[in-house]
């Protein structure tokens, strides 16, 4: 004797939307998520990157030779190299260059809004530390002003080998170099530091090719710095401050269970 299927087809079935709108009223999931069985890992290194920008210019001046870097005072202002020749005389230079602190208090503006320098007792200043990830050069856009290529060098310190990068415009392209650290060597800055700039080099200008009446002050685009520093917040110790009731001080401790500590002994 063969078994019959029993028919299902005048069965009752649920509505749909009534039972979805029930869950969503009760608060019943609608679909099952996964989560890990181990919370994921903290990251070591808690650091913001922060991009810093300097225009490289030519001026005409008469009274003023070499170059000058002018650090914005804003958090969204770009910031400047003044390159200075003179027509008349014939007297340029197409190297520049940066420090390591200029770079430094340029990307604390950008992140703090303030000039880090003018409180040197402030955790801005004191606790906190720079590294630099991405360094990149360009050219100028007008083919006109150059006549070499464009040269980038960056002395990046604590045993890491230094480099240098040169390229050449194409005829319709602007000269371009960029290089980024093995390794972040993490700095504070630093007054007494020895001098470690990164050297700019914008080729030789065709002076000749800007006007002889050119008015003293006028500007000229050189080329484009652009860098991507890390800025990450020291560790702090306050081991005086006194909490709410059961808590006695702050403090920091190792994977060990061991403070750390700040304070010299």
């Amino acid at each position: 004797m063969v078994k019959q299927r029993r028919g299902t087809g005048n069965r009752r079935r649920p509505a749909r939307p009534r039972g979805a709108i029930t869950r969503v009223a009760l608060g019943v999931p609608m679909s099952q998520k996964r989560y890990p069985r181990d919370p994921p890992p903290l990251p070591h290194v808690i650091a913001y990157p922060v991009r810093v920008r300097f225009l490289l210019q030519a001026m005409n001046s008469t009274s003023q030779t070499g170059y000058d870097v002018q650090l914005s005072g804003v958090p969204t202002g770009a910031n400047s190299i003044q390159l200075f020749y003179n027509l008349s005389t014939g007297a340029y230079t197409g190297a520049c260059g940066l420090t390591l602190n200029e770079l430094f208090v340029a990307a604390a503006m950008r992140i703090f809004g303030v000039d880090v320098t003018a409180d040197r007792q402030s955790a801005n200043y004191i606790n906190t530390d720079y590294a630099i990830q991405k360094a990149t050069f360009y050219g100028t856009e007008n083919a006109t002003y150059t006549t070499s290529g464009i040269e980038l060098a960056i002395d990046f310190g604590n045993s890491i080998p230094g480099w240098v990068g040169r390229d050449s415009p194409g005829k319709n392209s602007r000269a371009v170099v960029s290089c980024k650290p093995p390794r972040l060597s993490w700095e504070k800055i630093d007054e007494n530091r020895l001098v470690r700039s990164i050297s700019l080099n914008t080729g030789t200008r065709n002076l000749p090719a800007f006007s002889s009446n050119i008015s003293s002050g006028q500007r000229f685009p050189l080329g484009v710095f652009d860098a991507t520093v890390l800025v990450r917040r020291s560790v702090l110790v306050d081991t005086g401050t006194t909490r709410d009731a059961g808590h006695t001080r702050t403090y920091f401790v190792d994977d060990d269970g061991v403070e750390i500590t700040t304070r010299k002994p």
